[in-house]
């Protein structure tokens, strides 16, 4: 967001405030609730291979300085 506010700014001619106003989290997905019945009755916590991803969206204001 940093990055792309300064390519803006450098653009239009004008200074950028590098302190963001607002940094605001765009949830695009409901929370999945845990199963706790079904894992209070497993005995061992199975443990898979592979990888977890993770994505996040922002939302960030900045100001300006003429």
């Amino acid at each position: 967001a940093n990055q792309k506010a300064t390519i803006m700014s450098n653009t239009i001619g004008v200074s950028l405030n590098p302190i963001p106003l607002r940094v605001t989290e765009i949830n695009k997905q409901a929370a999945v609730p845990y199963p706790t019945v079904l894992s209070a009755q497993a005995a061992v916590t199975p443990i898979q291979e592979g990888e977890l991803t993770i994505t996040a969206a922002v939302e960030v204001e900045f100001t300006y300085f003429p």
